[in-house]
């Protein structure tokens, strides 16, 4: 089974490279990055089976490209240079064979009530052909995935596979420009998130069907 984890990143050539490590050194996955900086590119080689170059676009936009570009994966993670792997990354793979077709909300230490960083499975990518909605900026990108799998009864919860989500609410540490990038589009993704979601919103999630939670550490197929 070939799992792939997706990195965008520039102009944090250091974190990158400790994030990139901490996967490899899982021998879990297989890397992919798309890096907007000459250094971050370099730096990330000895780690990535394939590293895209280009402008620094939307989160989802370069997901979605990744994800288009790499063509043969069985598991698409939607990563980050700031996700690291905390526990049962040995499980992807038999977890995302179980519920092909789906997506798999995992935990990631700070956004725990929605899967912020997805794990994507094959049979749910060749029925929708993208991930993201590539109309936001940045953020409710994830918000509006999980709505429009909840709302299809494509995602399953499983906490046995955890990520460290070392994003500087959780660290404490100081917001840097990338992060002063992304927030500036707050207002622009929460507005389009509203407008599309309306109906979601004007119900509070009542129509979300129950959202199938997978055991796979007491599952035969582990």
């Amino acid at each position: 089974m070939k799992i792939i984890l997706a990195i965008p990143t520039g102009d944090r050539t250091e974190r990158a490279v400790e994030t990139a490590w901490k996967w490899y050194d899982t021998g879990a996955v297989k890397i992919v990055a798309y890096a907007w900086d000459d250094k971050t590119a370099k730096a990330l080689k000895p780690f990535c089976k394939k590293i895209f170059r280009g402008f620094r676009k939307p989160f989802g936009v370069l997901q979605n490209y990744m994800a288009m570009a790499v063509k043969k994966w069985d598991v698409f993670i939607c990563g980050a240079d700031d996700l690291w792997p905390e526990e049962g990354t040995e499980l992807i793979g038999p977890a995302a064979r179980e519920v092909d077709g789906n997506i798999l909300w995992v935990k990631d230490g700070l956004f725990n009530a929605q899967p912020t960083h997805p794990i994507i499975t094959r049979g749910w990518y060749d029925k929708h052909g993208k991930i993201f909605d590539e109309g936001f900026m940045h953020n409710f990108c994830d918000t509006d995935l999980f709505v429009r799998a909840s709302m299809a009864q494509e995602v399953v919860k499983c906490f046995d596979i955890a990520f460290d989500h070392q994003h500087w609410l959780k660290t404490k540490q100081p917001k840097d420009m990338i992060y002063d990038a992304g927030q500036r589009h707050w207002g622009h993704d929460k507005q389009y998130f509203q407008m599309k979601h309306s109906k979601f919103l004007n119900t509070h999630g009542a129509d979300i069907p129950q959202i199938r939670t997978l055991d796979i550490v007491n599952s035969a197929v582990c």
